[in-house]
Parts: C-alpha cells; sequence; structure tokens
C-alpha cells in the first residue's frame, strides 16, 4: 500500500528530531559530566534560588517560582545542595530546549532546518554558559518553545486541544520567567501582519485562559505579598535621564556573543530580507523591545533570551543558504567555546582576570567566606548572623546550610530589597550574640544594638569587589 503524503511529512520530520534527540541526551551527559568538575561557588542569584527553593511557594520576590522548584526537586533527588546538584538540571534543561526549538523550526520550515537549529541551540555560546549555571532563563526556555511550537499547530490546524496546551506551555514558560509572555503580543503583531496567523477566537481565548490558569499560582501569590514581584519586575525596567547609546551598542554586541557571531548575523539578515513569517514575528518584536529598554536605561545581554527560541531557526535556515563553509566556520567556533567555558570553570583560579583577580571571581570564595564566619560565631557563641547585602546573604545562608547559626537580613526602614526582608526582623530582646557581616564601611550597628569590632574576615575581597566586615552585636544603646 502506498503510503500517504501526510505520513511521509511526519517520516520526514521524525528522524531528523529523533537524531536531535539523541545528540542532545548526550550533550546533556557530557555537560553534567562537566559541571561535576565545576570548582566554582554558586553565584549570588544561584544560592538566592537554592534558598527559596527550601519553602516552595507560588512566588518569590523578586522572580516567579519555577526556577526554585525546579533546584528543589534536583536537590532532593540527588541528595545533596552543593553546587553541582544545586544547577544539575540547567543541562537537561538546555537540551529539552533544544529538541523543541528543533521542532518548532521543522513545524515553521522544514525538518532538516529543525535539525540545524537544535544544533545551533545546543552549541550557541550563551547556551554553554547556560548550562553550567542555574537560572530563570533555563527554566523558561524549554516550555515557551513548545509553547510556540503548539501555537503554530494551533494556527495551521485549528484544535481546542492543541490551543489549551499551548496556552498552559506558556504560562509554566512565564512561571520561569516573565518575558515568556512577549510570545503574547508577537502572536497578535503576527495575526495583523499575516492572515495565515490569525487563529480561531476560540482558540485564542481557550490558549490566553491555560495560560492564565497556569500563571495562577503566582499570581495569587502576588496579590498576597503587595505585587512584591510583578513591582520589583517593573523597577527593573525603569527609566533613567537621557537616552544611552553606549548601553545599546553593548547591548547588541553581546547578542553576537550570545548566539555567536555567524549565527547572530545570519538572524540580522534573514530579518531584514526574509518573508515575515512567524519566526520573525515572534524574535524581532523582542530583540526591538529589548534594545530600546537599553537605549532608555540599559540592558543585560540575557535579556532578551525568549526571542532566540524563535530566533535560531531563522538563523540556521540563513546560515545553511551561505554555505558549508559558513556552517563549519559557525559550529566549530560555537563548539571550542561550548568546550572551553566549562573547562575552564574547572580550574577556575587559573585563568587570569583584571585587577589581578582570577577571571571567575565573582565565583569564588563564597563557601571559604562562609566557613570562617561560621567558625567565628561558634567562637563568639553566637546563634544568627546578620548581614546588610543581599550577596552576603546569599552566601552566607547556603555556605551555612548544614551547621552554624541562622542567617538574617540586618533590619532597617523601608520598602523590603530582597527575599530576606520578607522574613520578620530579629529584635535585640531575642538574646545571644550575634555576627553582623557586612561589605566595605560597617555603618552604624541596627538600631537596638551596640557594635563590638572583631578582626576582618581573612577570606577577601568578596565576590572579587569590596573587602568584607565583621562585627559582634550586643543588645544595648
Amino acid at each position: 500500500m502506498p503510503r500517504s503524503a501526510a505520513f511521509a511529512r511526519v517520516e520526514a520530520a521524525l528522524s531528523p528530531l529523533a537524531l536531535l534527540a539523541v545528540v542532545a541526551a548526550a550533550a546533556a551527559a557530557l555537560r553534567l559530566a562537566l559541571l561535576a568538575a565545576n570548582g566554582t561557588d554558586l553565584f549570588v542569584d544561584e544560592a538566592q534560588y537554592w534558598t527559596w527553593s527550601r519553602e516552595i511557594a507560588g512566588g518569590y520576590f523578586s522572580k516567579p517560582p519555577l526556577v526554585a522548584w525546579i533546584i528543589r526537586a534536583a536537590t532532593e533527588l540527588g541528595g545533596a545542595a552543593d553546587p553541582f546538584h544545586v544547577r544539575a538540571a540547567a543541562p537537561v534543561l538546555q537540551s529539552l530546549a533544544a529538541v523543541a526549538v528543533g521542532a518548532l523550526g521543522a513545524q515553521a520550515l522544514d525538518a532538516r532546518t529543525g535539525l540545524l537549529a537544535g544544533l545551533a541551540w545546543l552549541t550557541m555560546p550563551g547556551v554553554a554558559f547556560g548550562a553550567q549555571v542555574i537560572a530563570t532563563d533555563a527554566a523558561m526556555l524549554p516550555a515557551l518553545a513548545l509553547a510556540l511550537l503548539l501555537w503554530l499547530r494551533t494556527v495551521a490546524r485549528p484544535s481546542a486541544a492543541t490551543a489549551l496546551a499551548a496556552g498552559a506551555a506558556l504560562g509554566l514558560a512565564a512561571l520561569g520567567k516573565y518575558a515568556a509572555l512577549y510570545a503574547i503580543p508577537c502572536a497578535v503583531l503576527w495575526a495583523l501582519a499575516d492572515p495565515g496567523g490569525r487563529p480561531r477566537p476560540r482558540d485564542a481565548a481557550l490558549a490566553l485562559a491555560a495560560a492564565a490558569a497556569a500563571l495562577a499560582p503566582n499570581l495569587l501569590w502576588n496579590l498576597a505579598h503587595d505585587a512584591v514581584t510583578l513591582s520589583h519586575t517593573a523597577s527593573n525596567a525603569g527609566a533613567s535621564e537621557g537616552l544611552r547609546p553606549g548601553a545599546l551598542a553593548a547591548f547588541v554586541g553581546a547578542q553576537f556573543g550570545v548566539m555567536g557571531p555567524l549565527l547572530f548575523a545570519a538572524w540580522l539578515v534573514a530579518a531584514w530580507r526574509s518573508p515575515r513569517g512567524p519566526l520573525f514575528w515572534f524574535s524581532a518584536p523582542i530583540l526591538l523591545i529589548v534594545a530600546l529598554q537599553a537605549l532608555r536605561a540599559g540592558a543585560n545581554a540575557n535579556w532578551a533570551a525568549a526571542a532566540f527560541v524563535a530566533a535560531t531557526p531563522m538563523a540556521a535556515a540563513e546560515l545553511a543558504r551561505w554555505g558549508r563553509g559558513a556552517m563549519a566556520t559557525s559550529f566549530g567556533l560555537a563548539c571550542a567555546v561550548s568546550l572551553a567555558l566549562p573547562l575552564a570553570a574547572a580550574a577556575p583560579y587559573a585563568i587570569p582576570g583584571p585587577r589581578g583577580l582570577p577571571a571567575f571571581a565573582r565565583v569564588l570564595g563564597q563557601q571559604a567566606y562562609a566557613d570562617e564566619v561560621g567558625a567565628r560565631a561558634a567562637a563568639a557563641g553566637a546563634t544568627l548572623v546578620l548581614a546588610d547585602n543581599r550577596a552576603l546573604l546569599a552566601a552566607l545562608t547556603h555556605g551555612l546550610r548544614e551547621a552554624g547559626p541562622a542567617v538574617a537580613a540586618a533590619p532597617r526602614d523601608g520598602p523590603p530589597r530582597h527575599g530576606w526582608d520578607l522574613a520578620p526582623p530579629p529584635t535585640p530582646d531575642a538574646g545571644g550574640a550575634v555576627l553582623w557581616a557586612t561589605l566595605g564601611e560597617a555603618g552604624p550597628p541596627p538600631q537596638g544594638w551596640r557594635a563590638v569590632p572583631l578582626p576582618p574576615p581573612a577570606a577577601q575581597p568578596f565576590m572579587g569587589t569590596r573587602a568584607p566586615g565583621l562585627t559582634l552585636l550586643e543588645a544595648g544603646p
């Protein structure tokens, strides 16, 4: 019996994606092995996410909850909370994203382009870095790629079930990072620009309802906590006085590093001259929005990460038009960077950086510092350490997780600055000795305590910047 055209299309799409899945699994295994050799401590954000993961909630101070949930699952499965186990999900999530990006490329273009897009994703410098740290981007990207894939299928072949799945995937992605919600205005722009991008109104409503339902735990948490996460996110996008062309240039230049120079150049060419299909509308507006943010107030390189889900298949298709030489050069450079980053992290003190410090200085010394503070607390009989800085709080909370004094934010007036400020503040009448950890000049002690100077910690400097200080606090004026 002759095969149907539909079966042939499925077979053609499945074979490259099956190959991509095998390569992605091998990449995850290799990156886990390299991660086990990583010699760095947790960065402040990673330690903060781990701190959140100790109490499962619908939201946290500055980010939605998915990254903390993932860390909790990884550390429970691994039975430890050392840096490897805290970060262990990152390589797996990036490989899942690669398969989803490949499937998106196959849906929007063709199976071969989907395979190239997935391989490009696996080897992108930004992904190589993202596979060595646990961050909100890693939590968002696989679900966002799946949401875009399902939405394209919903538009092409209307289905209530697929619309619901697309919305649920988008809501899950937004639980990882709110930037996933860029997909909604992008879908509207696609529908306005292209009749082929217009879904049935019922499918659009179902998708939005499913996204809202998936995001509901975080929305309810924000309602119960004065919308603290939403307010913090909005404050990060605040404007500065005047325009910042230097920040815009730095942001655009960083995208060549995140995606790879040839791959990002290929996307720019494709965005300029290719037909304005769904991949364009789910990538270009995001990059434009974040570029305007960079011009207005600055932007981190990863703030446009949501754009690369759709940009990568576009770029892969354009790069293939440039010929085998361009593809070989792009993949060769990307693979070299992808291996160099984790290998360098395996010997973090060996790579020199500015000011005579190691290049990895920002993720070195945290555990040594926490160990010293724990020893000082034991010698002083202190059962509590206060800190006035988020980086110190994160390093001490994680570093003293197994044995040591409790860690809390020093009492202060004003709105909360971080998640530690949401806890009830300690008071001098609790009794017992207290240590006060500071960065730079200590300043006056918290109200209700008097300070007794101590020798500074030997672990200097902290995170490659300011020197930490340590003071004994006693109740009194």
